[in-house]
């Protein structure tokens, strides 16, 4: 958004030594991930034992369910850490200003604004596992933002001159802040395909009067199974960014008076695809890798790191 785009990466992730594990994603926002399939594991001589119970045992709720139907389940809790970077087109609809209490006016009519933003985003996410299939999670981090807007201004000439004086400028910004927000991932699998669905809701403070507010909704679908002894996934998906938002501010300005602005601003593409996957080493941990694109002027990557107990 912006000047300055709210980012989120959403990351689904689990774990097991099963040979045949169920499928995790990552999406624009923080987390974990579904039911882990594995073979029934019955032998001639009888059942398998019980394995040692865990301190965290009680999770998911409905375990049992899962466990009885040939499931193995993941370990209900997660921490991580999420790099994303954001490469992408804003669309700046409407700027107006208001001088010293005055209703901001419209100034769209004499100046058609765009702007490119890079942004920078780390978050730390936890996550657990409410049930087998639903994973809630929360994320903290930093958002760097830097942009840079185009302005192609018109200004009609004072009479008696006739016509307007027209200029072009490239305003950079650079701005920081702190992002929170949480979410939450459904999946469903069959053998080892895969489908998850994720949405979260983070909001940022950048410096402006409002705080900037964003709602991620994306969806992954893939397969699921072992490469060189590793559990991987691999999938495609799509993500929808709900970004549009009025940016509000103030500031005083010698020999003006103080001046109110507002901006309405969007993506201005709000959907792309997504591709990626995820490696385990060992039960615990997981690296995961996703790219976001939309063949145009979006690019998205994000990468993360997740630890399962």
């Amino acid at each position: 958004m912006g000047p300055a785009i709210v980012t989120v990466a959403a990351l689904l992730v689990s774990g097991t030594d099963r040979p045949r594990p169920a499928p995790t994603v990552p999406g624009l926002v923080a987390a974990a991930l579904v039911l882990w399939e594995g073979p029934s594991d019955s032998s001639a001589g009888g059942a398998k034992p019980a394995p040692p119970r865990r301190w965290g045992d009680a999770l998911p709720l409905m375990k049992e369910e899962a466990i009885a139907r040939g499931y193995d389940l993941p370990y209900p809790f997660g921490a991580g850490l999420i790099y994303t970077y954001i490469d992408r087109l804003i669309e700046v609809k409407d700027v107006r200003i208001g001088v010293d209490g005055a209703p901001p006016q419209s100034v769209s009519e004499y100046a058609e604004l765009g702007s490119r933003s890079w942004v920078h985003n780390v978050n730390v996410k936890a996550d657990v596992f409410l049930l087998p299939f639903l994973n809630l999670y929360v994320v903290i981090g930093e958002v760097w933002n830097r942009s840079t807007t185009h302005a192609h201004v018109t200004v009609p000439k004072a009479p008696p001159l006739s016509g307007s004086w027209t200029f072009d400028a490239d305003i950079p910004t650079t701005l920081n802040g702190f992002i929170g927000g949480g979410g939450m991932t459904l999946a469903a699998g069959y053998g080892p395909y895969f489908l998850t669905a994720d949405v979260i809701y983070a909001q940022t403070d950048l410096g402006f009067d409002d705080a900037f507010k964003a709602g991620v909704f994306s969806v992954r679908s893939g397969w699921n199974g072992t490469i060189e002894g590793h559990t991987t996934q691999l999938w495609l998906g799509g993500t929808h960014w709900s970004t549009a938002t009025t940016a509000r501010g103030s500031t005083d300005i010698p020999s003006v008076g103080h001046v109110q602005f507002e901006a309405d601003q969007a993506p201005l593409h709000d959907n792309n695809a997504n591709l990626g996957g995820s490696l385990w080493f060992g039960k615990s941990w997981q690296a995961i890798a996703d790219y976001g694109f939309n063949f145009d002027d979006v690019h998205v990557v994000t990468l993360g790191g997740v630890f399962r107990f």
